[in-house]
């Protein structure tokens, strides 16, 4: 959780759920307006990937829906 949110961006965000298990993050969230400044600008943690976040428009809002998978090693 910690590096989690020591990397998270500074582009305005109202989250609404963080769920963080032994090999997977899911975060939940909502911008208004364009997601996009909030992805560009979001860093996985170190030994985390980022899956492709869904977005969806809810009028002037946009709800984004991201999981982090631990990156897997040899």
């Amino acid at each position: 959780l910690a590096a989690l949110l020591s990397s998270w961006p500074t582009a305005a965000s109202k989250p609404t759920s963080i769920s963080i298990a032994e090999k997977t993050i899911g975060i939940a969230l909502t911008v208004d307006g364009d997601a996009a400044p909030l992805l560009q600008s979001f860093k996985s943690p170190r030994g985390w990937v980022l899956e492709e976040p869904q977005v969806a428009s809810l009028g002037t809002l946009t709800r984004v829906t991201m999981l982090l998978r631990r990156e897997e090693y040899p």
